[in-house]
């Protein structure tokens, strides 16, 4: 008996503690929280109308680093003739000494010539099996080292195309370019009476639809030149020497529409967006900042071989366009087809701490390496959802 009266006791707790948790729950009011009180908001450009700028611009650098070596003529959409040229020179330092002293002396030609490339890339037209090139002999002095696009102005080189036969090995990519066997003598007799030799420079002939990437001295498939040496009634050796310098130049404007920014790999192409997020509070904390681009498929070129990913930096000067040596750039990648995310955070963060944006540098991931165009909506986009757009969620008090 005494046992029932304890389990009614208990079942009674259990069903008075169940229907008490129906019960709806008290709503606590935010002012009880004071003023220390943690908000999350949300704010996104589009939806909030923020102001923004966005251009692009071509920065001139030096490209001697580059593991690719790029050769050809491209007109771009909008009608801009970009020119990719090559100077090369080569290292006839191997060559044996009974092969240099008949050649100084006059008792050996040279009868033979071709320069060895390794072809890696090819760009707009990637179907032709030619490309139309001269070679000509280099008269002003060069060095990998500071030579850019502007170089070219003070630059001199005979008019006579040294270049003969040319053929590529499809199963090998292995160009061969034959040139005057006469000019390739006189080079190495410079360098055996120590003379100053500039090397050969490979220019386009006309304007085309195609641009060819050959290994550079930065890669594994480095240039070279086979000559070959004819002694009368004694030896015909070949002889192969390695390039001693090179670099590629590409010169030209970047394309150029409306609503548009542009990017570009080699020429430099570059381009620079700002938000305006002075309303967010001083004191806010940034939980993720995220930098969303939308791509034009029709503006945008790709090569053979292509690094698909937009490097993002923090400008400190948006009169030189000296980037924040302070961060590091941020990675932006392909989400789709059509957009370009990367997360911005630590930028965004910077801005607000400090109350100084002078907004985003854009630039190719390999900037150096081919001629890719990366094409994407700008501030100025007629569909305003196309346009950049910045997505944060940060924590105020």
């Amino acid at each position: 008996m005494l046992l029932r009266k304890y389990l009614f006791v208990i079942i009674t707790l259990i069903a008075f503690t169940f229907f008490s948790c129906k019960e709806s729950p008290r709503n606590f009011n935010s002012n009880l929280l004071g003023p220390d009180q943690i908000n999350l908001v949300n704010l996104d450009s589009y939806n909030a109308g923020l102001l923004q700028k966005s251009s692009s611009f071509k920065t001139v650098i030096e490209t001697g680093s580059s593991s690719t070596l790029i050769l050809g003529n491209y007109t771009t959409h909008s009608g801009n003739l970009q020119e990719a040229s090559i100077l090369i020179q080569f290292n006839y330092s191997s060559i044996p000494d009974s092969d240099k002293s008949d050649l100084i002396n006059g008792d050996a030609t040279v009868i033979d010539s071709w320069m060895i490339f390794t072809k890696t890339y090819a760009f707009g037209d990637t179907t032709v099996s030619q490309i139309d090139f001269g070679a000509y002999k280099i008269n002003t002095p060069w060095t990998p080292a500071g030579f850019t696009s502007d170089s070219l102005t003070n630059f001199s080189y005979n008019s006579d195309d040294l270049s003969l036969q040319k053929s590529l090995t499809d199963s090998t990519n292995i160009y061969r370019v034959h040139v005057n066997s006469a000019a390739i003598q006189n080079q190495i007799s410079n360098y055996a009476n120590s003379i100053q030799d500039n090397g050969i420079y490979l220019k386009p002939n006309a304007p085309g639809g195609t641009v060819w990437g050959f290994g550079s001295l930065s890669s594994s498939s480095f240039p070279a030149i086979a000559v070959v040496v004819n002694k009368t009634g004694s030896y015909t050796d070949t002889l192969y020497f390695n390039a001693l310098s090179d670099l590629s130049v590409l010169s030209g404007d970047l394309p150029s529409t409306q609503g548009e920014i542009y990017l570009q790999s080699s020429l430099v192409g570059q381009s620079k967006i700002w938000f305006d997020v002075s309303n967010i509070p001083a004191g806010a904390i940034i939980n993720q900042a995220k930098l969303i681009l939308k791509t034009d498929l029709s503006n945008t070129v790709n090569g053979t071989v292509f690094n698909p990913s937009v490097l993002t930096f923090n400008i400190a000067d948006s009169i030189s366009n000296r980037v924040d040596s302070s961060l590091s750039p941020e990675t932006i990648t392909q989400a789709d087809s059509s957009t370009y995310e990367g997360d911005i955070t630590t930028f965004v963060q910077k801005w607000v701490f400090e109350k100084n944006n002078r907004g985003l540098l854009l630039t190719p991931q390999s900037g150096l390496s081919g001629m890719e165009i990366f094409a994407f909506k700008g501030s100025d986009a007629s569909n305003l959802s196309q346009r950049p757009r910045l997505v944060i969620v940060y924590t105020k008090k």
